[in-house]
């Protein structure tokens, strides 16, 4: 993720349930289109002290069967090098107590495994020295209406390296933690899941939106993209994502000239503002 795009960047994925940014192959200069998905589930993760941290979107392939599902997170404000990442049993994100975020239960383990075989085991999402990180990967390990049960489920960060070991103490502290739920405009989420917030004051809920791609009508008049069309450039990045998060030109697919599309660099976690960055 480009330093200075903050938070803002990643609450607009979970916020438009894009699946551009994590849900993508890995593109070449002539992109293909985005692959056909099915259900998503979007998370955003608080640290101890009530601040955005982070934001995951997990997508199912659009069959619906299990193994077949993209995790995307993207983070900032992490202490540099790897952490700990897991689906947790429970969805419930409670800092308070003598062990923050124990209210998310221990990792999602369906099959009694023993840690490390966990469904829930992520592995690490890695911090750069500007404590900005994304983290990719496809996993078979379960289905989202799974992880929809009765009580949900939680995506956590903890503060070290997992390491897989069998005790499963390797990781520390949990840092950071998300109930995860259906993206805005996807179906109701679970009772527990936090209502999405609007990254704009002209995107709220009031303000007409015709296409939504979370860019108000009036706002989008004023970057010169189409009110009807959630993509006016075609680039695979809603015209919300591009104006409000990765600062690119929602009528230009290319908007660093580098040959490769917004879209493609924002699925491979490169910048879509840097000709170098590819």
């Amino acid at each position: 993720m480009r330093p200075g795009l903050g938070i803002a960047t990643a609450l607009v994925l979970v916020i438009t349930g894009s699946l551009a940014a994590v849900a993508a192959q890995e593109a070449t200069p002539a992109a293909s289109p985005a692959p056909e998905v099915g259900a998503t589930l979007a998370a955003t993760l608080q640290n101890t002290d009530g601040q955005i941290v982070a934001v995951a979107l997990l997508a199912e392939g659009e069959d619906g069967e299990d193994g077949d599902v993209t995790v995307g997170v993207v983070a900032v404000g992490l202490a540099p090098g790897a952490h700990g990442i897991h689906v947790h049993e429970t969805g419930v994100c409670d800092p308070a107590g003598d062990r923050a975020f124990a209210s998310a239960g221990g990792h999602y383990n369906p099959t009694e495994a023993e840690h490390g075989d966990h469904a829930g085991d992520l592995g690490n999402i890695t911090a750069e020295e500007d404590g900005s990180a994304t983290y990719r990967e496809t996993t078979d390990n379960f289905g989202l209406e799974e992880l929809q049960d009765e009580d949900g489920t939680a995506i956590v960060i903890h503060a070290e390296e997992d390491e897989n070991d069998p005790a499963g103490e390797s990781f520390g502290a949990r840092i950071a933690c998300g109930v995860l739920a259906a993206p805005a405009g996807a179906a109701t989420p679970a009772a527990t899941a936090p209502a999405a917030t609007a990254p704009t004051a002209t995107a709220a809920a009031t303000v007409p939106d015709t296409d939504g791609d979370v860019l108000a009508d009036v706002d989008e008049a004023t970057v010169g993209s189409d009110p009807a069309n959630p993509d006016t450039d075609g680039d695979g990045l809603t015209d919300g994502q591009e104006f409000n998060a990765f600062g690119t030109d929602p009528t230009d697919p290319d908007s660093d000239d580098d040959g490769v599309i917004d879209g493609t660099e924002a699925a491979a976690g490169t910048d879509p503002l840097d000709p170098a960055s590819i």
